[in-house]
């Protein structure tokens, strides 16, 4: 069991990338960092990454969920 008070907190505006090998080993970091465009809806930011995978080639099947926090206006 993970401890939640290990985990830094969820903040409006952040976003979470979970994937497979399939996504990270034919993206490095620096590539799917830059492919995040803030303000993007979780489901558009999946389809723009999903679509750079396709397109550089992942040689394997891959799974990504992206999770978005909307920024909250005070």
């Amino acid at each position: 069991m993970i401890s939640t008070n290990a985990l830094p907190p969820f903040l409006p505006g952040d976003a979470l990338l979970l994937c497979t090998d399939g996504v990270h080993d034919t993206l490095d970091s620096a590539s799917l960092q830059q492919l995040i465009v803030p303000g993007t809806s979780a489901l558009a930011q999946a389809q723009i990454l999903r679509k750079a995978v396709i397109r550089a080639g992942a040689p394997d099947n891959f799974s990504l969920i992206f999770i978005a926090s909307k920024a909250v206006a005070c």
